[in-house]
Order: C-alpha cells, then structure tokens, then sequence
C-alpha cells in the first residue's frame, strides 16, 4: 500500500495545479472534504482529488464562475477562462458555446481554436496542445517523480515526463529498464511498478490446465 502523502506534499501540489487557492484546514486523505478559499475571498469544502484530478471540478470558485452554459457575454466567459486558466487569452469573440474561438498561451506564445464547452468541461483541453501533447494531466516532472517516489521506493525515472499518456522510461533497484505509460502506473492497476525481467508475467490457471492436457495427448 502507497504511503499517503503528508499535508506539506498537497499544499506543493496544491501550488502547482490551483495557486490561486488557499488551504483553511489540514490534509487528511485524497476523499476527505476540506476547507478552500479562493482570492475573490470565498470559502468552499471540496475533495482534495477533485482538485487534483484531470476534470478539476472544484478549483475554482463556483459562485464567481457564470453558471449560465448558454446565455453569457464574452466579458463573463473571459472571466471564466481567466479562473480555469489565467495565462491563456482570448483573440476573438465569444458568442456561444458551441462556436469556436481563438485562444494563446502566453507563456509559451502557440495559437489554437476550441469551443468553449470543451474548454470549460475537460481539464486537458485547457492548455496547449502542443506543449503538452496527450496530457490530461498538466503536472510538473517533479511532481511526477514524487508520485513515483510514493508509490514504488527505488524506482528511478530516467527520461522526462510529458503527460501521462507519453511513455516514460524507468530504472528499478534491480538495475534493470524498461518503460512504463504514466496514467496506468499510477492508476489502481498499477501496471509497470514490477521489473518485467524480474518479475515475468504469471501464467493463468486456465494456461496451466492447457498445458498439462497437451503434455497429457502428447504422452499418451
């Protein structure tokens, strides 16, 4: 079972995927509703994994974001863009949710279009595509390394982390390496936290039982 992360841990994460907001009590479990405040000055309890998680429902303030899906001027969607994603501009006019607009990165200077509901309901889709190329995760390498640091200890990343759906190669205390996709390895599943030369796939009971029944023709 992974250590659970300390509240000193979730507060760095926390600065990295939602800076804007303020931690008014402790954490004590990714399920575990806490205190927020926002710099409007508004509180509100939500779970630490709805922050941090791909959607990030919860990350902004919900009273100061237009609730309104269809009937909003293009000064309130650009105040919405401005709570999800505060480096990205706007280049052209907002007219409904299903038009497309024109959006910059103003850090890194790309151009893309999107239709605003996309924008609003998908946390990947909220960022660069060309920076960050198929990650629904928009989390720092160093981040990524403590995740992995938590969940399998002597496990050392070796290339850089670019979403979690970009292979990424690993060196465990055997020495060996190999690669593993980041949303698997840090889903419940697990998959690519054992050596695959050390640790070879089992083989099924079903895969057993066919064996000895060929081994049993074959003799006879």
């Amino acid at each position: 079972m992974p250590r659970k992360k300390t509240n000193e841990e979730f507060l760095e994460e926390l600065q990295l995927v939602a800076p804007t907001l303020t931690l008014l009590g402790a954490y004590t479990g990714n399920k575990s509703t806490l205190a927020v405040r926002g710099t409007c000055g508004h509180v509100w309890e939500i779970r630490p994994d709805h922050i941090l998680g791909t959607l990030r429902v919860g990350a902004v303030c919900r009273v100061c974001l237009p609730k309104s899906t269809t009937a909003k001027s293009h000064i309130d969607f650009e105040k919405e863009v401005h709570l999800i994603n505060p480096n990205l501009l706007l280049l052209s006019t907002y007219s409904n949710n299903r038009s497309t607009i024109l959006v910059k990165d103003s850090v890194c200077g790309h151009e893309w279009r999107i239709t605003p509901d996309k924008f609003t309901g998908r946390g990947d889709l909220n960022a660069c595509k060309i920076c960050n190329t198929k990650a629904p995760l928009l989390k720092s390498h160093e981040v990524f390394l403590e995740e992995v640091r938590l969940l399998v200890a002597g496990l050392v990343v070796v290339t850089q982390y670019k979403g979690d759906l970009v292979w990424v190669s690993v060196i465990g205390a055997c020495s060996h390496t190999w690669d593993i996709l980041p949303h698997n390895f840090l889903s419940p599943r697990k998959t690519g936290h054992s050596c695959p030369t050390c640790a070879p796939k089992q083989v099924s009971k079903g895969e057993i039982e066919l064996r000895d029944w060929i081994v049993r023709r074959l003799n006879g």
